[in-house]
């Protein structure tokens, strides 16, 4: 079987059933100077699925978890077009599919935090800005027990120097005796 790169669609705007995006399209072609030289090109093929309700019936029927997605999404849509805020659409999305039967096992876990998730925004500055903070606290940390570990080294150093035995240079470093042995 060859290697698919999919994307399933379920937003609001009309879209077809089935289409084709291509990388290059993202791209003005250039011509090179040299017209015998072929333009450098990397192309990426990628199938976009629609399973928003009413589309690929086939396909949504072949996966319960994607049927009921598409449900779950078109009945929030559905709630805001009726005029409810998109809080109050959610909630009664979830409401809809708890006594449907639609998506049943993973709402009664996890409603509320559907809930949020779906009213959270995405915001790829913040998201880049949380992870750039927790690599730098993690930074800080391997740094600290980096120190602290060079730390415990010299002074097993100073005391094995001094003729300390094994025991006590253990107890007071939290070295293994492989790791002092090895000093």
């Amino acid at each position: 079987m060859t290697p698919e790169f999919i994307v399933l669609y379920n937003g609001q705007k009309p879209y077809p059933d089935i289409s084709y995006m291509r990388l290059s399209d993202a791209f003005i072609s250039q011509l090179h100077k040299n017209e015998e030289e072929p333009a450098p090109s990397v192309e990426l093929v990628v199938k976009v699925i629609n399973i928003g309700y009413g589309h690929n019936k086939s396909i949504l029927e072949k996966s319960k978890s994607l049927q009921d997605y598409s449900i779950f999404t078109y009945k929030v849509q559905e709630y805001k077009d009726r005029g409810l805020l998109l809080q109050e659409a959610i909630r009664q999305a979830v409401i809809y599919c708890r006594e449907n039967d639609i998506m049943q096992p993973f709402l009664t876990d996890n409603s509320s935090e559907v809930e949020n998730m779906l009213l959270t925004d995405w915001n790829w500055d913040e998201a880049m800005e949380v992870a750039k903070e927790e690599a730098w606290k993690d930074g800080q940390e391997q740094g600290w027990k980096e120190g602290k570990k060079e730390e415990a080294f010299d002074i097993a150093k100073k005391l094995l120097a001094m003729g300390l035995d094994l025991d006590m240079i253990i107890k007071g470093t939290g070295l293994t005796a492989e790791q002092i042995q090895s000093l």
